[in-house]
């Protein structure tokens, strides 16, 4: 396991025990954690990181917020795909140069739900649509 991977890992361990009560349960498995949601009946929301900081930014900003936590954790599975791990996923689903890149996906047709939060606006797009629309879809435009 590479050094990116090992740091990742132990940001989201870190991360969830600082968390009281309420935390994201992230997987790291692509097709388990689709499974995982199509048998919950719950949506997937997969988080492609890149190796910079702007992904171990965007998830210390997700632990710390209670109510996009809880919302996440009542009806999303999490998935965190780092981009240079060479995790198993279909890549044509996920396409993006620009990273983080967080989508909100049916798990059960396997489609994205709406435009990707991307980049630095990443935890602000991602509030907006979990916490602001009854759909998980962005009012607006392209919500980037």
């Amino acid at each position: 396991m590479d050094r990116a991977v090992r740091t990742w890992l132990f940001l989201l361990v870190v991360l969830q025990g600082l968390g009281a009560g309420t935390f994201v349960h992230w997987r790291g498995a692509y097709e388990a954690a689709r499974a995982e949601a199509v048998e919950e009946g719950k949506r997937l929301l997969f988080l492609l990181a890149g190796t910079s900081d702007d992904g171990r930014k965007l998830l210390a900003a997700i632990g710390k917020d209670s109510e996009l936590t809880r919302k996440i954790s009542d009806d999303y599975v999490a998935v965190i795909v780092i981009a240079d791990a060479k995790a198993n996923y279909p890549i044509e689903l996920y396409y993006t140069t620009k990273y983080p890149a967080i989508f909100l996906v049916d798990a059960k047709r396997e489609i994205p739900l709406g435009a990707p939060c991307m980049g630095n606006a990443s935890f602000a797009c991602l509030r907006r649509k979990l916490l602001f629309t009854s759909t998980g879809e962005h009012p607006g435009a392209e919500g980037r």
